[in-house]
């Protein structure tokens, strides 16, 4: 009984914080725009976050927008190189986004867990760096959908042809995505 009665106090907790599994992006959508229309702007909004959080889970873990740099600024504001060709001296400047990760809600914040994990290695398979959990963002945003995007930066580069590994893992969707890529110092 006791069991019992802990279940349908979880069912009615996740029902009132419009997690069960009755909501859906439509339910949510729906809700919102009823919202929206008796004028109940951050409630609305409020549902809105919710179905975005439904629909960034559905997605699958991405890395996209991978460039070589010669200036990283922020969000979608960097110069990206032509080609992945640096010269002898240039810092490997590395620009990516990741998309699909999961948040996890804590009252009216929404929590990222993601890590990067990074290798280098010459064309004969030598290791020139390996670093696990190189860049770590773990952070609360007021939004479950938020731009997220990684630099990485090495200097002191000899001259080669190089892969590169990254690896970035979702502590909350429990999913890892990974990009090989050769770049060269001339």
């Amino acid at each position: 009984m006791r069991k019992k009665t802990c279940l349908l106090a979880l069912v009615a907790f996740l029902a009132f914080a419009g997690l069960a599994s009755g909501q859906t992006v439509e339910s949510l959508l729906d809700q919102a725009k009823e919202q929206y229309l008796a004028a109940a702007h951050q409630k609305s909004i409020g549902l809105l976050f919710e179905a975005l959080s439904l629909i960034s889970k559905e997605m699958p873990l991405q890395i996209n927008h991978l460039y070589l740099c010669d200036r990283v600024d922020g969000h979608r504001d960097y110069q990206a190189k032509p080609d992945f060709t640096l010269a002898k001296g240039e810092p490997f400047l590395l620009y990516f986004e990741v998309e699909g990760y999961n948040t996890l809600k804590d009252g009216d914040k929404y929590w990222i867990s993601l890590a990067q994990d990074a290798q280098v290695v010459d064309k004969e398979g030598k290791l020139i760096f390996d670093e696990k959990d190189w860049v770590v963002l773990k952070n609360d945003y007021d939004s479950p959908i938020v731009p997220v995007y990684f630099t990485n930066r090495l200097t002191g580069m000899e001259h080669g042809t190089f892969t590169v590994t990254i690896t970035v893992k979702d502590e909350y969707k429990k999913q890892t995505i990974q990009k090989v890529f050769d770049f060269t110092v001339q």
